[in-house]
């Protein structure tokens, strides 16, 4: 049985081993696997790997509709998509929506789309409607019939090369029926219209055997013999003539033979993947042995981290517009997004410097994910976590190697250092007339002197150390009083420290100081400290587990749960790396605690953050400028019951079902403009802490680094 493929240039290879690490949705991952000598591979071809749950070597075309119509055989079957749009399956994915008036995916005809002996379909759907004779797919001629004893016109021919459909609804609403040649196999049972995912799958063995099957149950059997492979178009979602599904789509799966039933309830029951396409990239370094070559290959996004952007300047643009026009013009990928509009629209930006860094600043101002497939897509889609209610078990084909605590982040006492405030004070000194050296009380920035009401020139008259804050005269000053006159400007610092005393007294003190001059006022200072010490307030738990087979259905930032009840554990955890091996048949999952505030992303930003710290202020100590009512003690964070929708970077609430507790907050100094599309606030009802209000919008400043600055 072969569950992996390798193309290189378009061109299936023969595979001996694969090592596939992913780690994080913007990471540029990489593969390293090794072919047979006798494969000629160079640097900088393109490979595909595709690696799924079952057999794969008759795999004909498929469709997985995470926010595309695109085929993840290695074949390219891609479709093009009419009217539809996306909502999400029940295994963290999404599915395909059909209106049920003008929506399908329609797909050219290829040699590949072979019906002519035994063939396996599989399609997930689901739908509620009663409409008659909607059809799941359909690829077959035009002509006349007899349906349910009824003359149809223009429908499909009852002889002849006439291929095969999947209809719902056909006699009776909630029934299904495929349609192979003039032959009709009718569900036994109806009621399949409840709303819920169904597997439906129509086979023919190598004994002309067509049976179709409900969720793995056999609906009906007919021996059905001929070739059914057509010219025309393969459809999705309807006919060639209309007879639009009402519903959506999850998967659709096209094999040119019968798989086993071993195969079918894997299927069904093994959670169906999200991608069979686990890799796409460029071949970046080649090693040979004496019996094969090792290759390693890096994906797509390398070309994010290669391409230079040189102040590309947008007006009145949104930040989707510029990240798609960014993408397609500068690079051969193409620009992706299922989720709706942000709302934002930036008066000027300038795309300056490397593309990925571009589009991550793009990315944490509308709260978004980007990362790009192994068909040259770059997915650019909304932040969120996928619950896939599994558990992962010690002992059951599950082991959990390490249970461990990472205590490199963790941070309970902060000092943020915000943008210089300039401040202008005289000093008066008293002359004695010998008496050269006159210390100040502030650093100054700019200084005028003078001498009983006479200005000094500086370097002439006197000198000034800016690393002790003394004025050194040439001449001492004659005797007077307060003769001596100082007017300088001098700098501070915006000083704003918060400490996390719970966390304080359970680990101890971890401080730590930022340079962040772009924070202006106190109220943005006062939100950071708050925002990160609920970040990084506690050590954070990590988990490595191992299993015997290939979790294709995984993916980073799923929530899984992980049980061990030797070591008293049992929570749940995200997934922020996986690694695949074959053929040694093994994925290695390394988990992260799922707590208050716990996003991949939240790392790019602190990141950016971070790249600010080696900025100087002014040669001092920083706890000189400390006053009691500037040191503030914040409390843990308070855990919000959200319902139907969620509080995002983006600067907007927008209604959604995902109700994981998270609270995003933004900060910056503001000279850009937004304007924000009105129905995309929708009034909502939230419970905090056991009261409840009613919430239109809550907007905060966000920082877009580099060239554009945005505020609410």
């Amino acid at each position: 049985m072969t569950i992996v493929k390798l193309f290189i240039n378009n061109v299936e290879k023969k595979l001996h081993s694969v090592e596939l690490t992913k780690e994080g949705e913007r990471a540029i991952d990489q593969i390293r696997l090794t072919v047979p000598k006798a494969v000629e591979v160079n640097v900088n071809q393109e490979l595909t790997y595709l690696q799924d749950m079952v057999d794969i070597t008759k795999l004909i075309a498929v469709y997985n509709m995470q926010g595309n119509a695109e085929d993840e055989s290695g074949y390219s079957h891609n479709g093009t998509t009419s009217n539809i749009t996306y909502g999400s399956d029940t295994w963290g994915g999404k599915s395909s929506i059909f209106n049920g008036t003008n929506a399908n995916i329609s797909i050219p005809d290829n040699t590949r789309f072979n019906f002519s002996a035994s063939f396996d379909i599989y399609i997930w759907a689901k739908w509620t409607s009663t409409t008659t004779g909607m059809n799941l797919l359909s690829k077959r001629l035009e002509g006349d019939v007899f349906q349910d004893n009824v003359y149809q016109p223009n429908v499909f021919t009852a002889s002849g090369d006439n291929g095969i459909s999947i209809q719902v609804n056909a006699a009776t609403a909630g029934d299904v029926r495929t349609q192979i040649g003039g032959t009709l196999i009718t569900s036994s049972s109806a009621g399949f219209n409840d709303g819920e995912w169904h597997l439906i799958r129509v086979t023919r063995d190598l004994n002309n055997l067509v049976t179709l099957y409900v969720d793995t149950i056999s609906k009906g059997t007919s021996t059905v013999t001929g070739n059914f492979t057509t010219s025309e178009d393969l459809t999705i979602g309807s006919d060639f003539y209309g007879s639009y599904f009402n519903g959506e789509i999850s998967r659709v799966r096209l094999y040119s033979a019968t798989l086993t039933s071993n195969m079918a309830n894997s299927i069904h029951t093994n959670r169906n993947p999200r991608s069979v396409i686990k890799f796409g990239g460029k071949i970046t370094k080649i090693d040979s042995a004496l019996t094969d070559r090792e290759i390693i290959g890096q994906s797509f996004g390398k070309i994010l981290a290669e391409t230079e952007i040189n102040g590309q300047v947008f007006t009145n643009r949104t930040p989707e517009y510029i990240v798609e026009n960014i993408v397609e013009s500068k690079t051969n990928l193409i620009y992706n997004s299922s989720s709706a509009a942000s709302g934002i629209t930036l008066a000027q930006y300038t795309a300056d410097g490397k593309l990925i860094d571009v589009i991550k600043d793009l990315a944490s101002l509308t709260n978004r994910i980007f990362y790009t497939t192994g068909s040259k897509l770059l997915v650019f889609d909304d932040v969120s976590f996928n619950d896939l209610d599994l558990v992962l078990e010690h002992g059951g084909n599950i082991a959990v190697h390490d249970d461990g605590y990472d205590d490199t982040e963790i941070v309970n006492d902060l000092t943020v250092l915000g943008q210089n405030l300039r401040y202008n004070t005289t000093q008066l000194f008293s002359g004695n007339n010998s008496n050269t050296v006159f210390t100040l009380d502030n650093n100054p920035v700019t200084v005028r002197v003078t001498v009983g009401g006479t200005e000094k020139i500086p370097e002439t008259d006197y000198d000034f150390d800016t690393m002790a804050r003394t004025i050194i005269f040439a001449t001492a000053p004659a005797t007077g009083s307060s003769n001596v006159s100082v007017e300088y400007i001098f700098e501070r610092p915006l000083y704003i420290r918060g400490t996390k005393e719970s966390s304080i007294t359970t680990y101890g003190v971890h401080a730590k100081k930022l340079n962040l001059p772009w924070i202006s006022t106190r109220q943005d200072g006062v939100r950071f400290v708050q925002s990160y010490l609920n970040r990084y307030k506690d050590i954070s738990r990590k988990i490595k587990l191992t299993t015997g087979r290939m979790y294709n259905s995984l993916q980073e930032n799923d929530i899984v749960q992980v049980k061990n009840t030797i070591k008293s554990l049992d929570g749940d955890f995200v997934i922020k790396s996986i690694k695949w091996t074959y053929p040694k048949i093994t994925t290695e999952i390394e988990v992260g605690e799922y707590y208050f505030d716990f996003f991949e992303y939240d790392k790019e930003i602190v990141a950016k953050i971070h790249d600010l710290e080696s900025a100087v202020t002014r040669v001092k100590d920083v706890r000189e400028y400390e006053s009691p009512e500037e040191s503030i003690s914040l409390a843990d964070a308070i855990i919000m019951k959200l319902e139907n929708f969620k509080l995002t970077e983006s600067l907007s609430m927008t209604t959604t079902s995902n109700i994981y507790d998270k609270l995003y907050n933004t900060y910056s100094q503001g000279s850009i403009s937004i304007t924000f599309q009105p129905s995309i606030f929708q009034s909502n009802v939230f419970t905090i802490v056991g009261r409840t209000s009613s919430a239109t919008s809550a907007t905060y400043g966000s920082r877009v680094s580099g060239a554009c600055y945005v505020s609410g």
